[in-house]
This record gives structure tokens, sequence and C-alpha cells, in this order.
């Protein structure tokens, strides 16, 4: 989408737009009528008296030339040149001398044609910008006083035609005051609506923005229940194909057709998702609003995880002293007794479950510490081959239980804690559930991200426990803590990857995390 709408273009230095030149082009169109009327009323009113004409030859000639200087006018608005102000001002000058002149073949002031520059000079107003007008009022007064003033010494008139003059005058003073704040008011009409236009696009490009990147479904009805809006989500997930046309048969029956009354609806199926759909009143409509449900329950999920984090977090700090008493008090008691089974046995589940404990605790504690995030460039080979070590002795796993394969050279960033939890999560359960079959650790380049995968030959993970594997507290293990992989794609995406489960052919699971280089 473009950006603020650009203002028009102003065609010279003066800030004149087109339909300044437009209107000067209307305007001569009414000088053009004019001038052919004064000169086929000159062929015809020979001997008719006709406006009061007595010098008929005189008045066609003069009415001609008019109508030849009003040709040219239209070449020099179609070139633009000169400046409008110039034009406008040599119009209204034309039409001053002109109409006077015919004024003074065909009568003076009682031929009534002086009238015409009321036109002229209303024009001048409208078209033209500040206060011009008012010379154009004073110029025609004077035109038209010079003229009756000469019709009055060579006695074609009376001295009473100056009353019939001063009134004209009077007209032409009194239509530039009037057009001039007319053509003041209409200004700051434009100027207001041109500044409210440039507002309402600046809000309408807003308000694209929003509706695209808006994951809801926006419908927006009119009187006759016909689409009017609809943003990208809506267009996609009712399948319209543009606007003006019906809501689907099944939303239309679902919402009410027409809408009922306002409210929330209870969830409907559409495109595999279940959507709720919100009715507004409109002064002339309806709009209705989808979300998704899936994710208003995921934000739910996340405040209460939120919550809970911080909770279980200060409950966690609570719990590794008196935890770690209780181990240290067991292993003294062992040592005390080593000759004794039952205290070994005993002090061997107590060691075993503070154990299990304290790696819950540890996992609480590096989930609340997600966001604290220190990368650095790592190469993986070095880091995998210690990472490993370190599990094997600390896990008491077998060695060379993980089979390792990577690409040479392969480094990427991220935080070394959160990569060696995320690594020790995923072999941890790849030990446990692979059913004693080895665990193999492959790393490749691939699409510019790096990939590491763990895989197993186990039994797998079925197709109903897929949909939770991240889910926290989720764990088919009795021993499990169910926070293990929810932890490792949090950390994940706190050093922007993605830890996904990969289907694999024949047995076993495949967990894969991808990190951008």
């Amino acid at each position: 989408m473009s950006g603020e709408p650009a203002a028009p273009t102003a065609s010279d230095a003066w800030g004149y737009f087109p339909s300044h030149w437009r209107s000067l082009d209307y305007f001569n169109l009414y000088r053009l009528t004019l001038a052919t009327a004064f000169f086929f009323f000159s062929l015809t009113a020979a001997g008719s008296g006709l406006f009061g004409i007595e010098a008929v030859a005189s008045f066609r000639t003069v009415a001609l030339a008019y109508l030849i200087l009003g040709a040219l006018f239209v070449l020099a608005i179609r070139a633009r040149w000169p400046a409008f102000p110039l034009q406008l001002s040599v119009h209204i000058g034309t039409d001053i001398a002109f109409v006077t002149i015919l004024m003074g073949l065909g009568g003076g002031v009682k031929s009534g044609l002086g009238l015409m520059l009321l036109v002229s000079i209303a024009s001048g107003a409208l078209i033209g910008r500040g206060r011009l007008v008012f010379f154009y009022a004073a110029l025609a007064s004077l035109a038209v006083l010079l003229m009756q003033g000469n019709r009055v010494l060579q006695l074609q008139d009376g001295m009473d035609s100056f009353l019939q003059t001063a009134l004209l005058s009077i007209g032409y003073f009194a239509t530039a005051w009037l057009t001039h704040t007319l053509s003041r008011r209409a200004q700051a009409s434009e100027d207001l609506a041109l500044a409210q236009a440039r507002s309402l696009e600046r809000l309408n490009q807003v308000n694209a923005l929003v509706a695209r990147e808006l994951s809801d479904a926006i419908v927006a009805l009119d009187e006759q229940h016909h689409v009017f809006y609809a943003n990208p989500v809506a267009r996609e997930l009712l399948g319209l194909e543009g606007l003006n046309n019906a809501l689907p048969f099944e939303i239309a029956r679902y919402v009410g057709d027409p809408p009922s009354a306002p409210g929330m609806r209870a969830p409907l199926r559409l495109k595999d998702r279940d959507w709720r759909a919100e009715v507004q009143r409109l002064p002339r409509g309806v709009v209705i609003r989808l979300e998704d449900q899936s994710r208003i329950e995921a934000a739910a999920r996340q405040i209460k995880l939120a919550a809970l984090g911080r909770l279980t977090a200060s409950i966690a700090h609570e719990i590794r002293n008196p935890l770690a008493a209780i181990l240290q008090a067991a292993e003294l008691l062992q040592e005390s007794l080593p000759a004794d089974p039952a205290v070994a046995k005993l002090t061997g589940i107590i060691g075993k479950n503070s154990r299990r404990l304290d790696r819950l605790v540890q996992d609480v504690l590096m989930l609340n510490r997600r966001d604290r995030l220190h990368a650095e460039n790592i190469k993986l080979g070095d880091f995998v081959a210690e990472c490993l070590e370190e599990w094997e002795r600390t896990e008491e796993i077998a060695a060379h239980a993980v089979i390792t394969s990577m690409a040479e050279n392969l480094s990427l960033r991220f935080d070394p804690q959160h990569l060696r939890q995320i690594l020790w999560n995923l072999l941890r359960n790849a030990v446990r559930h692979g059913g004693g079959t080895p665990v193999r650790l492959n790393a490749t380049m691939a699409a510019g991200k790096v990939e590491l995968r763990v895989e197993d030959d186990g039994p797998g993970v079925t197709a109903e426990h897929r949909a939770r594997l991240f889910e926290p507290f989720f764990t088919t293990d009795a021993q499990g803590s169910g926070l293990g992989l929810y932890i490792a794609r949090e950390l994940a995406e706190a050093n922007g990857a993605r830890l996904d489960y990969q289907d694999k052919a024949g047995a076993g699971a495949c967990f894969r995390l991808s990190v951008p280089c």
C-alpha cells in the first residue's frame, strides 16, 4: 500500500490546480457563447432596434473581434501560458473592455448589456483568489462611467442616465463582495475537505494494515445483509470471491439472517478449527467478528502458565535447601550404617527421589530464566562432544550410547546453557523411550539453517499424543515431570530456533531443532 496521499499537483508556481484551469475554460466558453450571440444579433438587428443598436456595422465588427479573441483564449488555456492569474485578469479585462464598447454602440446603460459584466466579476471572484475582484469591480464601474459620460457629452443620453450607471456600479461592487465572501467560504471548505480526505486516507491505510495483520476474520454487512467489507482472513475462511455478495449459508444461519441480537455465539467449526462469532450492530449494517477459539485458549493458557511459572519458581527456591538437607542426611545415614541392607535400601529410595525432585526444581528454574539470553558462536562438533561426555557421566549412561553424525565446521549462534539443556532433555527422552536401542544425533545444514535431529528406534509417539507433546506437565512416564519437551521448545524459541516432532518412517521418534544461521 502506498503511503500518505500526495496533495493535488499545482500547475504553476502560484499554486493553482487543474480544477482552476477547467473553471477558466468554462468561463471562456460562456464568453464565446456571448460573443457569438452578439455577432448573430448584429446580423439580424439592422433596422429592428434590438438592444437599441445605433451603429450596427461597428457593433458587428466589435462582436466579431470579441469572438476571435475568445477563440485565442482557448489556445492559451490549453497551453496554460501565461500563468493563471495573468490569464484570468486578461480575460476579465477583455470582457470589461468589449462589453463596455458594445454598450456604447448599443444604447448605453439603457441597453442592459452592462449586466453581462456581473457574470465576469462573479467568475473572477469564484475562480481566482484574493481581493483582486474588487479591482475588477472598480475597473468595470470606471469603464461604464466613462462610456456613459461620453454619451452624455455627445448628447446621446441625458444626465438622468448617471443614476442607472451608479446603480449598476453598486451592483458590480455588491456582486464582488458577495462572491468574494462565498469564494472564501468555499475555499475554506475545500481546504477542510482536503485535510479530512488526507486524514481519512491515512486512517484507511492504518485500518487496512491492522486488518491484514489480524488473525480474526472481520465481515461487515450492509442493510441488505450483503458483504461490503471482509479482511483477508475472512475472505479465505469463508471463501468470499468479492464484495457485495451474500454470506455463505452456514454462516448466515449461524449468526441469523438477518443477524439476530448483538453478542457472542457458540463456537463454529470451520477449516478444522473452532471459531467464535461476535455480532455488533452498526447504524446501517452489522459487523461479524470470528475469533479462532484455539488462539484464545492458547493466550489464556500462556497467561496461566506465566502465573504458574512465577509461583513455581518461588516455590522451587524454597524447596532446594530442605531437599539438599534431606539428601545429605540420607548419605550420612548410609555412611553411619553401611552394613545394614534395610538402611541402604531406604537411603537409596530417598536419594533417588531427592535427585528426581532436584531435577524437577532445576527444570522449573531453567524455564523461569529462558529470557536471560547470552548467545555465543558455538562450534557444534566440539560442543556436542563435550555435552555428551558430561551427560553420559551425569546420567550414568554407557559410553557411546549415542551415535553422532554431523557435517564438518558447523557453527551456530545460541545460548550454550540453553542448547545444553535442550540436548539433555531430548537425549534423556530418547534413552527413556527408545527401548534400549541406540540413539542417533545428526547435524546438517539445510536451507540456511542448522538442523539437529535426535532419533531413536523405540515405539515412537502415538497419533493421539502428538498434539500434546509440548504441553507442560503432559507425560506418559510415571517418573517424568512433563516439563522436558515444553522447556526445550521454550528455550529454542527464546534463541530464535524451532523445535518440532517429525514423523519417521517405521518405528521410532525424531525431534528436530532448526537454528537459523
